[in-house]
């Protein structure tokens, strides 16, 4: 199950799509910055946080270029987190319990070193893989339910 996420990814769920109004992952960071989906598996995270991030690849919209993340959260709790860029992105937010974020970084060179923060505690630090990301998985479209 797949849902959209506004405002820095604090708004709320908007639910399950189905039929043609459905955009994919790609389409929906391509527009919205980031794209939530819930997490069913097992993933101790980094220092038994629960938390982990991978670098997912290179998304290209209208001639930018964007580093895709994901942020999981496979703990039984929210986490507040903050995903920066050695350079100039940053975001701070909360992910609920059993969660993965994909968020799209406007720093996207190859030297564009992303840290991923809970707290004041650094639990990752990694280089943005240079390979095109492409999910045509689908998502919910802004305003639907």
């Amino acid at each position: 199950m797949r849902f959209g996420l506004f405002a820095a990814l604090a708004a709320a769920c908007l639910g399950v799509s189905t039929g043609a109004g459905a955009a994919s992952v790609s389409e929906q960071l391509s527009r919205q910055g980031a794209v939530a989906a819930h997490f069913t598996g097992s993933d101790v995270g980094l220092n038994n946080t629960g938390l982990r991030l991978t670098s997912l690849g290179k998304l290209d919209s209208v001639g930018v270029s964007y580093s895709v993340w994901r942020v999981r959260n496979s703990g039984d709790a929210a986490k507040t987190v903050t995903l920066e860029s050695v350079s100039d992105f940053r975001v701070q937010f909360s992910i609920d319990a059993k969660t993965e974020i994909l968020i799209r970084s406007h720093d996207a060179g190859s030297s564009a070193l992303h840290r991923l923060l809970l707290g004041a505690t650094l639990l990752d630090t990694q280089a943005p893989l240079n390979s095109p990301f492409v999910d045509e998985s689908e998502t919910v479209r802004i305003g639907e339910k």
